[in-house]
């Protein structure tokens, strides 16, 4: 969590780093503006999983893009949920270029989304 929050922040992202799954949900429900980027890892500890957090987080931010990070295989991170060939999987370990370059990507087609939208 701390080494991907330096890479993107040194990068010009503003982080919201969280230790737990409950601190993100409550960040969420206090944070006027917009959250673009949940960034996950897949398994953590406390009863609730990646998936199941950005699931929960979508109530209330929509629109944001997903990333969910493992140590596991792609495979494994699909049982637990994870959506298929969606470019939203990062395996651990990984270069920070390949962290920067799939939250780009995400940013990027979401932003084409929504202009086609209006």
């Amino acid at each position: 969590r701390g080494l991907a929050g330096r890479i993107l922040a040194d990068a010009g992202y503003q982080v919201l780093g969280v230790a737990s799954p409950q601190e993100a949900i409550r960040i969420t429900e206090e944070t006027a503006g917009p959250l673009d980027l949940l960034l996950t890892d897949v398994v953590m500890p406390g009863g609730i999983n990646g998936v199941d957090l950005a699931n929960r987080l979508s109530t209330t931010r929509p629109h944001r893009e997903g990333l969910y990070m493992s140590g596991y295989t792609e495979e494994a991170a699909i049982r637990f949920g994870v959506p298929r060939g969606e470019a939203r999987f990062l395996a651990k370990p990984f270069l920070p270029d390949e962290l920067l370059a799939r939250v780009a990507d995400l940013l990027e087609a979401r932003d084409a989304r929504n202009s086609g939208s209006r």
